[in-house]
């Protein structure tokens, strides 16, 4: 397999790849915006893919169902993989929430011999899917040609008995990378920890907003672009409240804080 040559800024070739079917909602603009402006801080390619026409089985993009379109994921990223040394797949719903901090930052940090990385399905304290499991939703993948045997294994898996039940089920393609990292790639598939939060609602490096309405994250991502850093505070009924900003959160604390002075100010004269 021949290497690919090294990147604009660094050793590493890299590329931010995205699948944005044509019937996503709109926040799926603000976030490609946010994702592209990252590649270009660091000097990264960067690769939009709408309506893929180089499925290996027609049921993978049908325009009438374009859920099934998360089963081209591991087609998309090794069609492009050979150009890279590292492909990193990023959700419609997730963005680079430091935009200061590189991928060769990340694999330095993680110095380790994984193939592929990814976020635990665990998006918060109080929202965790499947604690010991993996999210698809934000993939850092590496060149390797065990990479290769790994992507093909994924693409053809929905045939199998293996993940034929994951086919039109949530969490598909998720649910069918979970069973092939339990059964076969446990040490090239490396589940990152909650705690490092990577690829969750309240994520340092890369923020995932699964399980989240659509205006919410539309509104989350708007206020990334105009500059604020945003909040997504989870309570203890699960429930998703959304905060504009870490200086918004703030002055409203603040806010309150006068208010209820205020107030005891006012009842304390009046007991009077």
């Amino acid at each position: 397999m021949t290497q690919p040559k090294p990147g604009c800024a660094g050793k590493l070739r890299v590329c931010i790849g995205m699948l944005n079917s044509p019937g996503i909602p709109n926040y799926a603009i603000s976030s490609t915006w946010i994702n592209y402006l990252y590649s270009v801080r660091h000097k990264y390619d960067f690769i939009v893919n709408r309506c893929p026409d180089d499925t290996d089985v027609d049921w993978k993009w049908d325009p009438k169902h374009e859920y099934t379109l998360v089963w081209y994921k591991a087609e998309f990223i090794k069609k492009y993989l050979p150009s890279y040394h590292v492909f990193v797949y990023i959700d419609s719903d997730a963005v680079f929430r430091d935009a200061a901090k590189s991928v060769e930052q990340f694999l330095a940090e993680e110095n380790d011999n994984a193939l592929i990385y990814a976020s635990a399905d665990c998006m918060s304290e109080q929202i965790c899917w499947k604690k010991n499991e993996l999210n698809a939703g934000f993939l850092v993948v590496k060149n390797t040609p065990k990479t290769f045997e790994l992507l093909d294994a994924w693409i053809k898996a929905p045939e199998t008995a293996l993940c034929r039940e994951w086919k039109y089920t949530h969490p598909r393609e998720q649910a069918c990378l979970n069973e092939l990292q339990k059964s076969q790639y446990a040490n090239e598939i490396k589940i990152l920890p909650r705690d490092k939060r990577v690829g969750t609602h309240d994520g340092n490096w890369v923020v995932h907003l699964a399980g989240v309405k659509d205006s919410t994250r539309e509104h989350y991502f708007t206020q990334m672009i105009n500059g604020n850093d945003p909040v997504l505070v989870t309570n203890t009924v699960g429930s998703l409240t959304f905060l504009a900003s870490h200086k918004a959160a703030i002055v409203t604390g603040m806010l309150v804080a006068v208010i209820l002075v205020v107030w005891l100010v006012v009842w304390r004269v009046a007991k009077r």
